[in-house]
Order: structure tokens, then sequence, then C-alpha cells
């Protein structure tokens, strides 16, 4: 494992990616949140590379341009000041069909506060997501980008939506969204869904209680984070 999130000193990202190539056994990799950006894409990942957490001088153009590996099958996004939706689509596009997990969390400021709706048309294998509402809305359940899986059963089991706290969150997504989503058997492994106590929800409502018995009926658990 490298774990380089809470490095405080600006790092060359071309530099780094020249040191985990001499890395073999490498299988956990955090980018640091205060990196320059790099146009440099020449280089091997690690073999055995499955976990993989972006922050810090990630650009649209080196999302289009980096081959990810296809061992990759825990994603998560933080502290991406240059990415942009398109940027998040081009990876997600190219490996999100090996991710399990996926994390989408604050901040992420050029996403748009629906860049992560396609996650689940990108990434149909996941079988946890964490994403802050602040980039979703109601149309991540809808039946155009959840959509049901011919081949086999949906495998998510679990997912947490996170808040900051932000006026104005609470409407981007209702309860109701996802009880449909549930009742209509379009996350039929679903166990878990963890909400935050910041989501501005109201929690004792009729459509809160609504999606409660809904989940409860299908032995879905819904708790506070």
């Amino acid at each position: 494992m490298l774990d380089l999130r809470l490095v405080s000193e600006s790092v060359n990202l071309a530099e780094l990616f020249k040191s985990i190539q001499c890395l073999p056994e490498l299988e956990q990799l955090c980018f640091p949140r205060s990196s320059v950006t790099c146009d440099e894409f020449d280089f091997q990942w690690p073999q055995k590379l499955w976990y993989l957490r972006l922050q810090g001088g990630i650009t649209d153009f080196f999302a289009a341009n980096v081959r990810f590996p296809e061992t990759i099958t825990c994603l998560e996004f933080a502290h991406c000041s240059h990415l942009t939706r398109t940027g998040l689509d081009d990876i997600l596009s190219h490996i999100g069909i090996n991710l399990t997990r996926l994390s989408i969390t604050y901040p992420m400021p050029k996403i748009g506060d629906d860049g992560a709706d396609r996650s689940f048309w990108f990434c149909p294998n996941l079988k946890s997501f964490f994403v802050d509402i602040a980039y979703i809305s109601w149309e991540l359940f809808s039946e155009e980008l959840l959509v049901i899986l011919k081949e086999y059963d949906r495998p998510l089991r679990s997912m947490t939506i996170e808040s900051t706290g932000y006026m104005g969150m609470c409407e981007k997504l209702s309860p109701n969204d996802i009880t449909i989503a549930v009742d209509e058997e379009r996350l039929p492994c679903f166990e878990r869904l963890g909400l935050s106590a910041m989501l501005g929800w109201d929690f004792k409502s009729d459509d809160m209680n609504d999606m409660i018995s809904e989940l409860d009926h299908h032995n879905i658990e819904v708790f506070k984070v």
C-alpha cells in the first residue's frame, strides 16, 4: 500500500508514476491531494493494483488519455479540483465494468450537481457505492440509468448517500425515488442503505416512512450515518 492522501507538499505526478513502476507488488495507491497536473502518460501501472484513490491534479485530458488497468476493482474520487463530468465519465466508461466499489465524495467542484448520475450505467457490477448528494439527482435511480440487467441480477448490496449539509440538497433526490427503484426490482440484491443525517430530509415524513416500509419488506436495512 502507498497512501499519499495526507501529503501536504506539492507532488509531481510524472515523478510519482515513474516511481510506482518500480513497485510490482503494489496493490493499493492513494494519490496526494496536493499534486500538479500531469500530461505524461507513458508509464506502466503495477500489475497487482486493485485499489486506486484519485485526488489532486487529475484533469479531463489525463482521464481521456491514461489507460487505467483492468485489475482495479475499487475506485475512489475526492479533492479532484480540475476534473469535470466529462473526465469522470471517461474514466468510468473505460474501467467501470470492472468496479465492485465506487466512491465519489466531497469535494469534486467541477463535475456538476448531477455529475455522478451515470455511475450505475457505467458500473453495472458495483456491490458498494458511496456518493455525496451534491453530485447526484433523482435520475441516478431512473429507469434510463438504473436499468434492469438482462444477463444477471445487479449485484449492488450497499449504498451510502453522504452530505456536507448545504442548503437545497434535499430537493435533488427524494425517498420516493429510491422506493420506486426497489419496488420495480431494479435493485434485487440490495441490503443496506446509509443516509447522512445532514441530508435535510424529514426522517419522520410520510415519504420516508413509506420508503422504510418498502425497503423493510425487501429485507433492506436503512440507517443514519
